[in-house]
């Protein structure tokens, strides 16, 4: 399929600008366009924006574009296209079938997709998008987004991909869900369906517990609703809680350091009438990438056993990374979960690692 017809290119004075940019700048670095023969393992950018609000939000992605790559270019390695903007039509369905396009498009190039700006839900496109089944999916919201009976995407497009028979749901986890935007309903259903989430306070005392949970998924997606006012202003959700700028990145790197992503999402960025929005998104889209042209295969793993008493738990550590994982044995098959020192450091005072137990009940 051509996906040239959903996408706004870049501006060429813009691209111009950029090109004559610092020579280890991003943007000097960058490729601008939909490439005819790209690289494997080549990283995808793409903006959504709404066609009433088209000059507003072009405006605003050009003055983003500007800033993110005035950045550094570090040691990058892997290539970087952006290719452009798709431009919501009045129609919902445009949006859905452009996204669900260029997703899949990226896909046959075996390349990495980022999409900055549309509403939570289009992370379903992505999702859609995706070849095969059994996929797992980790988003960042102050809400889970499971509300059956919706007539509204964005309150419940979690909802879709759990009852969605042909593409099967493996995992599903939510970093940062806030106490009073939380239903005992919701949580009810993801416990059923041996799914996680992470609350805000767990993840503000410990960081470090969202890394496992996003090391294996196959869709990351952030809804800046997540972020606190002071962090990020331009959000539609105004409140003094929320994850911070430096938690943020922080998770941004775990998942740029993921071999197994391939589809990552930024929700709900708009005008940046704020200047720290805008250089918050640029950082986030910067130690993503960062992560990612930094990655280091785990090498040799140190093999540990705890025994129970009618269960022996194998755990195994990275000798170069120090990332953990547990082992469980479905169907005859082996299959090592991502986890945490503290996992393990529970399985000797007799606790069963909770990944364990969640993954084990999802096939017994």
């Amino acid at each position: 399929m051509d996906i040239e017809e959903f996408l706004v290119p870049v501006a060429y004075s813009l691209t111009e600008d950029l090109s004559m940019g610092h020579r280890w700048s991003i943007g000097a670095n960058c490729h601008f366009g939909i490439p005819s023969n790209p690289e494997p393992d080549a990283v995808f950018l793409v903006f959504v924006a709404n066609e009433q609000e088209f000059d507003q939000q072009e405006t605003a992605f050009e003055k983003l574009r500007r800033n993110f790559y005035s950045l550094s270019h570090s040691n990058w390695s892997l290539p970087l296209y952006d290719l452009g903007t798709i431009v919501a039509k009045e129609d919902p369905e445009y949006l859905k079938f452009a996204a669900f396009s260029v997703a899949r498009e990226i896909q046959k190039y075996e390349g990495k997709l980022i999409v900055v700006g549309g509403a939570h839900s289009l992370t379903y496109q992505l999702y859609l998008a995706l070849q095969g089944s059994m996929k797992s999916v980790c988003t960042v919201d102050y809400r889970i987004d499971l509300n059956i009976d919706s007539p509204v995407d964005e309150e419940r497009f979690i909802s879709d991909m759990i009852l969605n028979s042909d593409h099967p749901l493996l995992d599903y986890v939510n970093l940062g869900s806030q106490a009073p935007f939380r239903y005992k309903e919701e949580s009810d259903i993801l416990e059923q369906m041996n799914f996680e989430e992470i609350r805000l306070g767990r993840l503000i005392d410990d960081i470090t517990l969202a890394e496992p949970y996003i090391r294996e998924v196959d869709i990351f997606s952030v809804d800046v609703k997540a972020l606190q006012q002071s962090s990020f202003p331009d959000s539609d959700h105004s409140s003094p809680n929320g994850l911070n700028a430096r938690e943020i990145c922080q998770i941004m790197k775990y998942a740029g350091n993921s071999w197994q992503l391939t589809q990552t999402h930024i929700a709900g960025v708009k005008d940046f009438s704020h200047p720290v929005a805008e250089q918050l998104t640029s950082e986030m889209l910067w130690y993503y990438l960062e992560a990612m042209n930094n990655r280091q295969q785990d090498g040799e793993l140190q093999v540990y056993h705890v025994q129970f008493d009618d269960e022996e738990i194998v755990f195994y550590k990275s000798v170069r990374s120090g990332k953990w994982w547990v082992e469980t044995i479905v169907d005859g098959m082996q299959k090592k979960i991502p986890c945490s020192h503290m996992d393990y450091h529970k399985s000797l005072q007799g606790e069963l690692p909770d990944r364990w137990l969640k993954f084990f009940k999802k096939f017994y």
